[in-house]
């Protein structure tokens, strides 16, 4: 039983995989825009296709290769109905069913897993000239605790030096969505480009998300 749901948790669209019939399930995985359901047997080596249109799942063929890598995961859309699992194959291979989305219009985060809402809350965002940047990462590193510092030159005014910051987790290069112990302005842009949260809310998305966690950047 294949079930399509929005990040907020929405049903879109569901059908019965009927080669699944007589096995344990299907495995599912996203390539493009086609939603692949294999067989969870190990003497049934097919794949079937299925296009998602007007929130209808339409059947498309049923392949058999003679080689394949079943990539087990949850298929979850977002409200521009893309599929949020379609990301880098690298990144692909890692995402847990966990997702966690910053909305930089509303400077706020939520985590949702398997398409269910789990929490939510202000955060702050990169201001101008240290924009965040949009797009769809991973969760690639846990710091419990991080030093935070950056030097552009002798007494210019942007440099900082931000020691012991608690719950850090990186979505990229020198980027983190991590606690914020100098201001308490969550729900307006104060970073360089970081997610900074209140110390509380870092702790628990911290602990919640594993490496792997799929964690998008949308406007």
């Amino acid at each position: 039983h294949i079930k399509v749901f929005r990040a907020n948790g929405t049903l879109i669209a569901e059908i019965f995989n009927g080669s699944a019939a007589e096995t344990l399930g299907v495995y599912v995985s996203v390539d493009d825009d086609t939603i692949l359901a294999t067989p969870m047997s190990s003497s049934t080596n097919t794949i079937s296709t299925y296009v998602l249109y007007n929130s209808v799942l339409t059947p498309q063929q049923t392949i058999t290769p003679i080689t394949r890598e079943i990539m087990r995961t949850v298929v979850t859309l977002d409200e521009r109905t893309n599929v949020s699992a379609n990301i880098t194959a690298e990144l692909f291979h890692n995402t847990s069913p966990r997702y966690i989305l910053v909305d930089l219009s509303e400077q706020r985060l939520y985590a949702y897993a398997y398409g269910v809402e789990q929490n939510s809350f202000l955060v702050s965002t990169g201001k101008r000239g240290f924009d965040t940047p949009v797009g769809i990462t991973s969760v690639t590193a846990k710091f419990a605790v991080h030093d935070y510092s950056w030097y552009y030159g002798a007494n210019d005014p942007r440099n900082y030096s931000l020691p012991n910051v608690k719950w850090n987790l990186r979505f990229r290069p020198h980027l983190y969505i991590h606690s914020a112990y100098w201001h308490n302005n969550f729900g307006h842009v104060m970073s360089h480009g970081c997610v900074n949260t209140s110390i509380p809310d870092a702790e628990w998305i911290f602990h919640w998300a594993d490496i792997g966690t799929a964690v998008e950047i949308q406007k």
